[in-house]
């Protein structure tokens, strides 16, 4: 018996989502869960505002009022089409990438995400050219099927196998993507907790 409200971001849905609700089913079958798929700053706000209980998100930011655990760190790869002249390479240089378009997460929505690959391109000394902004994961994989530049994704996104895109390791060593659940210190809820023990049993696999 039980409600809980579970905000996660896009790339979630291909890694660790899927597991930890199999868990959590399995061992509280007669909880309600409410999913909002959110981006990290919609997911922080909304915890603040307690219209969720708990957000998968990544983590990029200490905040006094939240507890974090995390649960998944991966590096990044890229996505190209595959006409791209560099498809046949088991790696890709960054630098290889200079004269392509890159669409990005938007900085002020996908703040973890786009801190993490500008991290990167500094320390790099690459300068992407930009052509376009994606909010989800799955709109930057779209564009790139679709001939409209490159992305620099999380590794787990190879799940989502899209006819006309392919993922290529980087050949410089990339931030680790960390995704990372958070939740309101002053939440004491049961329910909340048995979600916790389900996340961390999925964390220790």
């Amino acid at each position: 018996m039980g409600r809980l409200v579970v905000g996660f971001n896009s790339s979630a849905t291909y890694s660790v989502l899927p597991r930890i609700l199999q868990v959590f089913r399995a061992s509280c079958p007669d909880v309600e869960l409410v999913l909002q798929e959110l981006t990290t700053s919609q997911q922080l706000e909304s915890l603040h505002h307690s219209k969720i209980g708990v957000g998968l998100l990544y983590l990029y930011v200490d905040d006094s009022e939240l507890h974090f655990l995390s649960v998944l760190k991966e590096p990044l790869l890229v996505a190209i089409s595959d006409s791209h002249l560099l498809v046949n390479q088991p790696q890709i240089s960054i630098h290889a990438l200079g004269h392509e378009p890159f669409i990005l997460p938007p900085r002020d929505i996908g703040a973890g995400l786009y801190s993490q690959i500008m991290s990167f391109f500094q320390q790099t000394g690459f300068t992407p050219k930009v052509l376009q902004e994606a909010i989800l994961l799955q709109t930057a994989i779209s564009l790139v099927a679709g001939g409209f530049g490159v992305a620099l994704v999380p590794a787990s996104l190879q799940n989502l196998q899209r006819r006309g895109v392919v993922y290529k390791p980087l050949q410089e060593p990339t931030p680790e993507i960390e995704i990372s659940l958070a939740w309101r210190r002053d939440d004491s809820s049961p329910v909340l907790q048995k979600f916790l023990n389900s996340v961390r049993e999925i964390a220790q696999e």
